[in-house]
């Protein structure tokens, strides 16, 4: 018998989101990164992920190539997501970042794949 996976609702989408940002912040890697999702562009300026400034209307591929606007897309140039991905804090961090998300994102039937250096989408 199949697995379910999970639909990706806007709702679910929310969820999903909240889990990945908290992902961040137990690492530490929130400060500067831009989420995208269900037509909105949401930027945290900290570690908190309480302050945040919320755009309306945007779309993840008005601003990368390829991204899936369908899902979610993560976009963190000149953060500290950009150098944990590129080993800078020592490839414990981006592993422990790998094996978390992919946690999250496996009952959606999701994973993610960095479209350049300083993005990724998520897709099915």
């Amino acid at each position: 018998m199949a697995s379910r996976v999970k639909k990706l609702t806007p709702v679910a989408k929310e969820a999903l989101v909240a889990e990945i940002v908290k992902i961040l912040v137990d690492l530490e890697l929130l400060q500067g990164i831009v989420v995208i999702y269900n037509d909105k562009w949401v930027q945290y300026s900290s570690n908190s992920p309480d302050v945040k400034k919320v755009i309306n209307g945007r779309k993840a591929s008005d601003y990368v190539k390829g991204a899936n606007d369908d899902t979610v897309t993560v976009l963190f140039e000149n953060s500290m997501l950009y150098d944990a991905m590129d080993g800078a804090y020592g490839w414990e961090t981006r592993n422990d970042f790998d094996e978390r998300i992919n946690k999250v994102l496996k009952p959606y039937g999701l994973y993610y794949e960095q479209i350049n250096s300083w993005n990724f989408s998520l897709y099915e």
